[in-house]
């Protein structure tokens, strides 16, 4: 059986990330471009992250989570989650970002473009912001 390819592929390292990755999570579920799927591989996570992921990959059909047995490194935990994505477009994120819901469909809008980064904002303890960075 033929599983139909997203426009967007987002592979989401991770390794004990139970602080923030609630948050991340969500940002990327509120998005308004709706056609991507989610890759988390977890790096043998210690804390809750594993039992948060597993949350979300059941509530949720493009989730995907995959939990490693053992640690294997950051290098191979990237490599592992860029490895399982299947999509024409490919996105990094981390268990601590927060998108903006508008983030994802730069891309299909305009195909002459072959890169896409945005501005960010930098969030320190208890969200407050720190740093801001425009992007030209």
């Amino acid at each position: 059986m033929d599983i139909e390819k997203k426009t967007v592929s987002i592979g989401l390292p991770v390794y004990n990330g139970e602080k923030y990755i609630r948050q991340a999570l969500d940002s990327l579920l509120a998005q308004d471009f709706t056609d991507f799927e989610l890759i988390i591989s977890d790096n043998a996570s210690t804390d809750n992250t594993g039992k948060i992921c597993s949350e979300y990959a059941n509530k949720y059909s493009q989730i995907s989570y995959h939990c490693n047995p053992k640690k294997m490194g950051s290098n191979w935990n990237f490599n592992n989650a860029f490895s399982l994505t299947s999509g024409k477009y490919f996105l990094w994120a981390a268990h601590d970002d927060i998108w903006d819901p508008t983030f994802l469909h730069v891309l299909e809008n305009h195909p002459e473009y072959i890169l896409v980064f945005c501005h960010y904002d930098n969030i320190g303890l208890n969200n407050m912001q720190i740093q801001t960075w425009e992007s030209t």
